[in-house]
């Protein structure tokens, strides 16, 4: 449409449309003016303000339709011209809200299914939470469900191959989470895969610690009533895992209670792999390192393609220890020839026993002493003689006078035998009638030539008797422990 003024100069004026875009527009940085509660700068005809007051009362949207409708285009023209000193919407930079009450400074709210706030960013944070209180009571950054049943998420972080959530903290926590549900399964923090295939060590949770030195902690966990710090559980896989290329792949200590506890219903409780160091291990102060207990099955099992299934030291006390009610203390097994189930090994100078046992030892096969041959061609088997009664024997030498001979029995193999009655076996070792043995007494006995002979032959003698310390039963019978099954 066009109409000519008094000067015969063509003017346009604008269609209905044309004021309705250029209206939205004006409203939209009107709004942004608010928002910055900047006082809205005086409009440049003086007879017609655009606004009196904090908030707009000249002409309400639709008047304003109605008079460009009109043709009123100079009070329209007006209203168009940008205020002096205020930027476009386009150009707007970020907004700062203050709150000096308990009140949110920004609180979005969506009665429908769609994102209360959504915030995008390139490079920094689309959302920062800061919290510059001194106390202990601030939150950064606080994500709440108000659903009776929960099933909502507090904070979600979604990323496809960076970061959902990052909490970054110089001196205290950088993601708390906490859940005051008294049902059972909450969670404060949860950390979901949700890929059917995920690739190698993805992570529903993942912690990491760069420090250099002694200390510093990638993931903790911490309970201060009773319950577990860390617990993992899974229906088919492993419910902690940890693994390592060069330190400890899971490590735990506690002062009085469970350094960790693992629960599985059908696979691996506690799974730890180490290509250069250890695998799994326990440090206690006080306490047990390493336990493992089961109700119908092993506690502890180890196993290994060519080093040690489970290996134990100690500097001053005793580097494994097997312990039952019921059952047996320790169980050792081999399926392979020329091996052992259990094996001891003593190497200091003097020592006692590469295996003992406090109580009685038996076997359902031999036991045996193994010496080297000298032909250096393996080694040889000796076997133990075996007695229907618990006897002890000690041999000796001597030599016959005059017919005679006095035979003193070793007072310290006298203290581990009833002396009061004994055997004695001699053996001529030299020409004589022949050897009888007189006046046997607690101390000693006399040997003496048959026949009234004058000899000074010499002589074997062999004593036997029944050990002092124990009561064992003639041929006692006995039922066998039950033997574990055999191992996968």
């Amino acid at each position: 449409m066009l109409r000519l003024c008094n000067w015969g100069t063509p003017v346009t004026t604008p269609t209905i449309e044309e004021l309705l875009a250029r209206l939205e527009e004006q409203q939209a940085r009107i709004e942004l003016l608010e928002s910055r509660t900047i006082a809205p700068a005086a409009g440049p005809v003086a007879d017609q303000p655009i606004e009196s007051g904090p908030h707009r009362a000249g002409m309400t949207r639709r008047g304003m339709v109605r008079t460009a409708a009109a043709g009123a285009a100079g009070i329209v023209g007006a209203m168009l011209i940008e205020p002096e000193g205020v930027a476009s919407a386009a150009d707007a930079g970020p907004v700062s809200f203050t709150s000096s009450t308990t009140k949110p400074a920004v609180t979005a709210t969506n009665t429908g299914k769609g994102n209360g706030l959504t915030a995008h960013a390139k490079s920094a944070p689309a959302i920062h939470g800061s919290q510059t209180s001194t106390g202990s009571s601030g939150v950064g950054v606080r994500g709440t469900i108000d659903s009776a049943n929960g099933t909502g998420t507090g904070v979600l972080g979604i990323s496809p191959n960076g970061t959902g959530v990052s909490g970054t903290s110089s001196a205290g926590t950088g993601v708390t989470g906490s859940s005051g549900s008294t049902a059972s399964g909450a969670t404060a923090v949860q950390g979901t895969v949700t890929s059917t295939s995920p690739g190698g060590y993805s992570a529903g949770v993942y912690g990491q610690n760069n420090g250099t030195g002694g200390s510093g902690i990638g993931v903790y966990g911490a309970q201060n009533g009773f319950g577990w710090g860390v617990y993992g559980t899974t229906p088919s896989g492993s419910g902690v895992y940890g693994y390592s290329t060069s330190g400890y792949g899971v490590q735990a200590g506690s002062n009085s209670g469970t350094g960790i506890y693992a629960s599985s219903t059908g696979g691996v409780g506690v799974d730890g792999h180490s290509s250069t160091n250890n695998a799994v291990q326990g440090t206690s102060g006080s306490g047990i390192g390493v336990q493992g207990s089961s109700s119908s099955n092993t506690g502890v099992q180890g196993s290994s393609s060519s080093g040690y299934g489970i290996y134990g030291s100690s500097p001053n006390n005793y580097a494994v220890v097997g312990v039952t009610t019921s059952g047996n203390g320790v169980y050792g097994q081999v399926s392979t020839a020329n091996q052992a189930g259990i094996v001891g090994r003593q190497e200091a100078a003097g020592g006692n026993w590469a295996i003992y046992g406090f109580g009685n030892i038996g076997a359902t096969g031999t036991k045996s002493a193994v010496v080297p041959a000298e032909d250096g061609k393996g080694h040889m088997t000796l076997y133990c003689m075996e007695s229907p009664e618990c006897w002890f024997e000690d041999f000796g030498s001597a030599r016959l006078s005059g017919g005679l001979a006095s035979v003193r029995i070793d007072p310290e193999f006298a203290q581990t035998v009833h002396t009061g009655e004994y055997h004695v076996f001699l053996q001529a070792e030299g020409e004589c009638r022949g050897l009888s043995v007189r006046d046997k007494t607690a101390t000693g006995f006399v040997v003496q030539e048959l026949g009234g002979g004058t000899s000074s032959a010499p002589f074997a003698y062999r004593i036997v008797a029944r050990r002092k310390d124990v009561s064992a039963t003639r041929l006692n019978r006995v039922p066998l422990p039950e033997a574990p099954a055999k191992a996968p």
